[in-house]
């Protein structure tokens, strides 16, 4: 054979080498990708959101993504904290059932759910002994007897309206502004005064609620129910409906409504939810929602508050 033949053959030979490693290359790519995209969900079943926390981890809410026909809704309560989920350990997204889409909790988006949300979080709290129920509360003996009977001379200062805080009035001016308005809480006003101080709540700021929201007694759904603070119900305690709205809570007596409303104030509002001033609380405590006006609460408890600490006995 020749050089030029040898030559030629030897071309022929590597060509036709390299075309059928391509070929073999080309089925052997083919049959991976082909098994690679049988493993994948199909569109029916894919949730991104699920893919998506699978990947960055725990703490991130997924988003609700349906899997369920468009007729159909997915509800969940205002009052319920949005939920996290827990990683997927395996980084390969599995396919989903169809009847389990993602479900979040509703968003806490107005000053109503967030009054929803205070309700129920202090029916969970007294109901799991948490904290002390109004009965309790008012079997305690006073932290200091000479505190209900001596008059107040540490005032605070200017702006200082929360509710929960130190004493700024007496108990002879507690009492005289329950009788010059002729309230039906006036026989109890010691025991009130009392167990205001037991929970560290200001008689002064009490005694402006309880003017605002029933002309101390006199007026409203409070005058069949002594309800010192008109609060709404929850479980576990006799309540009225019949004014709708979520009804009102009922007492065996005043003493026992300004109990339970300080008990709320500092229990849930301050120490649970960091609300002390009147700015954070009367929103939450007498939403817009409610056919309540915020600021004119605001203003209202504090003119009568500062009427009242300049009451000299």
């Amino acid at each position: 054979m020749g050089k030029s033949s040898f030559k030629s053959w030897l071309l022929f030979s590597l060509a036709c080498l390299a075309l059928t490693s391509l070929t073999v290359l080309f089925f052997w790519w083919g049959s991976t990708a082909t098994s690679a995209r049988s493993t994948l969900p199909t569109p029916g079943a894919w949730n991104y959101a699920s893919f998506y926390q699978s990947q960055v981890g725990d703490s991130v809410i997924i988003p609700a993504t349906s899997t369920q026909p468009a007729t159909s809704t997915v509800s969940a309560p205002v009052n319920t904290r949005p939920a996290t989920v827990k990683p997927n350990p395996v980084k390969t997204q599995q396919p989903l059932p169809a009847a389990a889409p993602a479900i979040t909790a509703a968003p806490i988006t107005s000053d109503w759910d967030k009054a929803q949300l205070i309700s129920n979080e202090y029916a969970r709290m007294l109901a799991s002994n948490e904290i002390l129920a109004p009965e309790a509360v008012e079997l305690q003996p006073t932290k200091t007897a000479a505190a209900a009977v001596v008059v107040v001379t540490v005032r605070p200062g200017l702006g200082q309206y929360n509710p929960i805080g130190p004493p700024s009035i007496s108990l002879a001016t507690f009492a005289h502004f329950l009788q010059v308005n002729n309230s039906p809480a006036y026989p109890e006003a010691a025991s009130m005064y009392e167990n205001c101080l037991k929970l560290s709540c200001d008689p002064a700021v009490a005694l402006a609620f309880f003017n605002h929201e029933s002309s101390m007694g006199r007026a409203g759904a409070a005058v069949g129910h002594k309800s010192f603070g008109n609060i709404r119900c929850t479980p576990g305690w006799p309540c009225d409906y019949s004014g709708g709205g979520g009804g009102f809570k009922i007492y065996n007596n005043w003493t026992e409504g300004l109990i339970d409303w300080a008990i709320l104030l500092k229990d849930v509002y301050a120490a649970k939810f960091q609300l002390y001033s009147l700015e954070q609380i009367i929103p939450v405590y007498a939403p817009a929602e409610d056919h309540n006006q915020p600021v004119v609460y605001i203003n209202t408890v504090k003119s009568l508050v500062d009427q009242y600490r300049a009451y000299r006995p």
